[in-house]
């Protein structure tokens, strides 16, 4: 379904009463908390509005922790604006951009054929507290305002990907706050997480919840503990991708984990996923085709490599000359680990479940090759599509 056929997700506001007091994120807290239980349909709730100041390196801002609790509780995604440069002071995003569970987006110019170009020099900048990896997006980033003269923030970004996101999770079978998150982050257009744009913007020709012949997305959620190790197999190669016994095309993997997480001190997420997409190689032994450093991987090179203890994960490989196969299958495998157990003596924390969230791309370079059909065929039924057509009502008296 084109964008422009496709119905706006409803939208509510909310009478604010005039007040003169200073600035009291405990009272903001408290009524979003109450909007959010009176209208459980909401969604996408979009936060173009931040702190004047930047986050901190260490330490993720009380406002951001907040933000989080609320989208965990009332399993809405909150898409922030990363906030304006002040010149005054580090130009590091602005609370409540550092929102773990929120959808972090930057600013981002057009270039001359009025697609996305460079990044947008008015937008805050990554990372944030502990190297989180923020923003996820970015996205256009001027408008004409009026008057006819153009404008600049980053508020403007977060808006048309508010818009984007309530059109994904509309379309979603079982949509979640972190599956919306990932498949817009999927749909991106960066191979790495850069820090003035994150993963990119999500300008394929396809809709985050679409692909084209060429590509097959997987997407499921599931709930992880500690000191076991979970796999999903069957992941079955279509054809077109193992030619001659070898794997040729992309993979993309995207990870999100919902955190343990705490306000004392540094180390915010105190559980970190380890997940690996794998392959039998030639001799018949599982082998890493795209995911997470193995677990043995020095602290100080799996944090600089592959931003060990951040809740979001992308990797990205394209394999041009061929992986040798010794089987028609992948699959994925995962662990939960954590750390600062001490924090929570009232919890059996081996016991503690949380969250997780995969998506798995397996694309061709030619898209009109048949992965996505070879692929429903050789699952035969072990999959179903996420994807629904929202119902439209035209009312045919006007």
């Amino acid at each position: 379904m084109p964008p422009s056929a496709s119905p706006l997700p409803s939208a509510t506001g909310y009478e604010s009463q005039p007040y003169s007091g200073p600035w009291d994120l405990g009272a903001l807290i408290l009524f979003l908390d109450s909007v959010l239980k009176a209208h459980p349909e909401t969604t996408v709730w979009n936060i173009s509005a931040n702190l004047r100041h930047a986050c901190e390196r260490n330490r993720v801002s009380e406002f951001g922790h907040q933000l989080s609790q609320l989208a965990r509780r009332h399993r809405v995604l909150f898409v922030v604006s990363t906030g304006n440069r002040t010149g005054d002071g580090e130009e590091r995003i602005a609370p409540p951009a550092d929102a773990e569970a929120a959808l972090t987006v930057a600013g981002r110019l057009p270039n001359g054929h009025g697609k996305v170009g460079d990044f947008c020099p008015v937008s805050r900048v990554g990372l944030g507290p502990d190297d989180m990896l923020k923003p996820e997006l970015s996205w256009f980033s001027v408008v004409q305002v009026i008057g006819g003269r153009y404008g600049r923030a980053s508020s403007y970004a977060a808006a048309l990907v508010s818009r984007l996101a309530a059109h994904t999770w509309a379309h979603l079978r079982q949509p979640s706050p972190d599956l919306v998150k990932a498949l817009l982050i999927n749909a991106a257009d960066g191979v790495g997480h850069h820090y003035r744009r994150g993963y990119g913007s999500p300008v394929r020709p396809q809709l985050p919840w679409e692909t084209d012949d060429g590509t097959v997305t997987l997407c499921w959620q599931g709930r992880m503990s500690a000191k076991l190790r979970y796999y999903w197999e069957g992941i079955e190669i279509p054809l077109s991708l193992r030619p001659g016994g070898l794997f040729r095309g992309r993979v993309r993997l995207v990870c999100i984990l919902a955190p343990v997480t705490h306000m004392r001190g540094t180390n915010y997420a105190s559980t970190r996923l380890e997940a690996a997409l794998q392959y039998r190689n030639g001799k018949g032994e599982w082998a890493r085709l795209a995911g997470s450093l193995p677990s043995d991987t020095a602290e100080g090179i799996a944090r600089a490599k592959d931003a060990k203890w951040q809740p979001l994960r992308c990797y990205n490989r394209q394999t041009r000359r061929g992986v040798t196969l010794g089987g028609p299958e992948l699959r994925l495998s995962a662990r939960l680990f954590w750390r600062d157990r001490y924090l929570y003596p009232e919890l059996e924390t081996d016991e503690v479940e949380c969250d997780v969230t995969f998506i798995v791309t397996l694309q061709s370079s030619d898209a009109q090759a048949p992965v996505h059909a070879e692929f429903i065929q050789a699952m035969d039924g072990k999959v179903e599509h996420a994807v629904i057509e929202p119902e439209i009502e035209i009312d045919s008296s006007i």
